[in-house]
């Protein structure tokens, strides 16, 4: 949203074609407006991120998708995301701490080449220091060091994160696909400051329609205790709950196209 785009997502069922369900992931990961995806298990099939400038640039790429898939498309629904909250990984510590946010307000930033190729680089390589960094964009280190702590004022770089293979560790990632009932801003704060107790939140999303906490858990019975303890302790404001793993999570190459200044 610091980089003048909108974010939009799309949950899609497939019917059961393997070879058709391979062409459509395949296309999402070739698409330069998909930035990230997450195939799943539970009530949707996938899901993905899409960035777009406007409601009628996400209305085009949507149709053109299930023209194109619509003999295995079943059932689809599409959201406005409005904003996120993520958290650390306190499922290692325990210790519980504050999110950093983003999404909100778009914003138009003022970015020249140089920040959208130190940027781009920096995606991949979080950790390298500047020495690195400004040679591979061809810079110096001081100029570098500015433009990283200009792009951190802006908002258009939050945090510098590792990604974790929760596979390997024998924990499992669920996303909880909340409907809430008419409330107020108070109640949904409740909820948030409830799920924020969690150390095993990883990400507090607010749609247009529903809110996604996700979690990351040893098993499906943690998770299913946790969603219960949820569902008793704000009766009047969860509707529905649905529930899907993630099996993957994935940030695909239209994430970089973000990162390409615009004529």
């Amino acid at each position: 949203n610091k980089m003048g785009h909108r974010l939009f997502k799309i949950y899609l069922k497939f019917r059961n074609i393997p070879e058709r369900r391979e062409e459509l992931i395949s296309y999402l990961r070739q698409s330069m407006n998909v930035y990230w995806m997450g195939e799943c298990d539970g009530s949707w099939d996938i899901i993905f991120a899409i960035y777009a400038k406007d409601e009628y640039m996400f209305y085009s790429l949507k149709n053109e998708l299930l023209s194109t898939f619509k003999d295995i498309i079943v059932d689809f629904y599409g959201d406005y995301l409005l904003d996120v909250k993520q958290y650390p990984k306190m499922y290692f510590t325990g210790k519980l701490e504050k999110p950093v946010e983003f999404g909100g307000v778009v914003v138009q930033n003022k970015l020249d080449s140089l920040d959208f190729r130190i940027l781009d680089y920096v995606i991949g390589n979080a950790r390298a220091p500047t020495v690195e960094i400004a040679k591979r964009v061809s810079s110096t280190p001081p100029t570098v060091s500015s433009r990283l702590k200009k792009l951190e004022k802006l908002g258009v770089i939050i945090q510098y994160r590792i990604s974790v293979n929760l596979i390997a560790l024998g924990l499992e990632y669920y996303k909880a696909i909340v409907r809430l009932e008419s409330h107020t801003s108070e109640e949904l704060k409740e909820l948030l400051e409830y799920c924020s107790q969690l150390p095993e939140i990883q990400y507090f999303i607010r749609n247009l329609w529903q809110i996604e906490p996700e979690f990351v858990v040893r098993n499906y019975n943690e998770y299913y205790d946790i969603i219960n303890e949820l569902k008793e302790k704000f009766p009047q404001t969860i509707k529905t709950v649905d529930s899907v793993i993630l099996r993957t999570d994935e940030w695909t190459p239209g994430f970089r196209k973000m990162m390409m200044p615009t004529s």
